[in-house]
């Protein structure tokens, strides 16, 4: 009897891995995840296009009145607008992650959990407002026009609620809806602040315009909800899944409550130590900066599904994923920040203009700050399907330690570029070392380490 030769076997099995392939099963399976990666790849080009337009359209404008109302009363603004945010953890609940995944996996009970988190996000905008006025208030008793700036900017959080149709489009990966209806109503309120500028108008009309255009494109995405048949009720809100949601999110509550603090901590200490001017001039600084985290932000919202959805059924595959979409995100904000650092002092001078020298040096510490943020923005969504949110809590804690710490150390001395550099040593801190306090993760660490270093 013929034995086959080992190496015949070896090509045996080979040819039948290759051929493997082609049948039905392997076939349907090879065309569902391109018909997944095409989806992913649309929704990546919409969202980019979106982040793309607001960098340009909004960077101009938002040039445009810093330059028109000078630093004390650009940096007003933007003291106010601080408050807001710093206060926004009690609207957004920490909700977009978490109904991403239970859109994604509970799809029968979309108007139920859309319903729910929409009254949660409503109740908690009314609360931003309340402790909005009751900071500003309090603060700058003496201000009744701030009161007014304060009123207009918190109760933007009331519309914002309506982000949870915005979830639901990226849940389904079809964006393209909602990102031509909020550009279209950008664009529209773009024009209108311009404007306003040559009108000669005040802080108070720019906040106006600020609020009414976050109601208006709500109306507009529940419009667009309700004509694809997406739309919900309030009726279908329950008490039982807004308890659900709660108790889920309730770590991350805290989270982003310390998060608002720390973020926002550094205009608010320059507000209270140096004056409004020198808000502005920091502001100035960290607006350009920021169009490189809309980017980041564009990004993760986009590879957020398709790795949420990959964790489910294969750990290993998401591990080496979530390593590639933090390499490129890292190494391109080290990129970025290169390019800032080079020509930051003559951005600002040509942008901003003379007023705002002061903000070249503060723009060329901030960009470095970037990189460590993706770092940290890239893995939050793994603290969400590892249900580790209560460890996101403590990080957040550790890490407001380190920048109001930083601040109040650095600001004294260094003025505003005082608290640049304390925002670089918090990102280095929370984006990277402090998942190395804790052993769930340690692994997330080893993911960065090697998405750094390429290994």
């Amino acid at each position: 009897m013929l034995t086959p030769e080992p190496s015949a076997n070896a090509s045996a099995k080979k040819l039948s891995v290759k051929f493997a392939r082609f049948k039905p099963g392997a076939l349907r399976a090879s065309l569902a995840q391109r018909t997944v990666l095409k989806s992913l790849a649309a929704n990546v080009s919409w969202l980019v296009a979106d982040r793309v337009i607001r960098l340009g359209v909004g960077l101009v404008v938002n040039i445009w009145i810093a330059r028109f109302l000078g630093p004390a009363k650009f940096g007003l603004f933007n003291y106010a607008q601080a408050i807001a945010t710093m206060f926004s953890f009690a609207s957004t609940l920490g909700l977009p992650e978490i109904l991403m995944r239970d859109l994604v996996g509970r799809p029968d009970r979309q108007r139920m959990i859309l319903a729910s988190a929409f009254a949660l996000r409503v109740g908690g905008a009314a609360l931003v407002l309340l402790l909005s006025m009751i900071f500003i208030v309090a603060t700058r008793p003496t201000e009744p026009a701030t009161w007014v700036i304060m009123a207009f900017l918190a109760s933007a959080q009331i519309a914002q609620s309506m982000d949870v149709i915005d979830s639901e489009y990226q849940s389904r990966g079809k964006v393209s809806r909602i990102v031509l209806l909020r550009n279209l109503n950008f664009l529209v309120f773009s024009v209108l602040k311009v404007a306003a500028i040559l009108l000669g108008a005040g802080v108070i009309t720019f906040a106006l315009l600020y609020s009414l255009e976050l109601f208006v494109v709500a109306g507009l995405m529940y419009a667009a909800a309700t004509h694809d048949g997406h739309a919900f009720a309030i009726k279908d809100a329950t008490r039982e899944e807004m308890r659900r949601l709660l108790k889920e999110v309730a770590p991350q509550i805290a989270r982003l409550a310390i998060i608002g603090v720390y973020m926002r901590a550094d205009q608010l200490l320059i507000g209270q130590l140096l004056g409004d001017a020198q808000v502005g001039i920091y502001t100035a600084a960290t607006r350009l900066i920021e169009a490189w985290y809309l980017v980041i932000t564009a990004v993760m919202l986009a590879v957020t599904p398709r790795l949420a959805h990959t964790f489910h059924f294969d750990h290993d595959r998401y591990d080496q994923q979530l390593t590639l979409v933090i390499r490129f995100i890292t190494w391109a904000s080290v990129g970025v920040a290169l390019v800032v650092t080079v020509v930051a002092p003559t951005a600002i001078k040509l942008l901003y203009g003379t007023a705002f020298a002061a903000a070249g040096p503060v723009l060329m510490v901030h960009g470095w700050a970037t990189v460590f943020s993706s770092l940290g923005q890239a893995v939050s969504g793994a603290l969400v399907n590892r249900r580790l949110l209560h460890i996101g809590v403590y990080q957040a804690l550790l890490g407001a330690a380190v920048n109001i710490g930083t601040c109040l150390l650095l600001i004294p001395l260094m003025g505003v570029v005082g608290a640049a550099v304390a925002a670089v040593v918090t990102q280095i801190a929370t984006g990277l070392l402090l998942n190395a306090f804790f052993p769930e993760t340690r692994h997330l660490l080893r993911i960065q380490l090697r998405a750094i270093f390429f290994r």
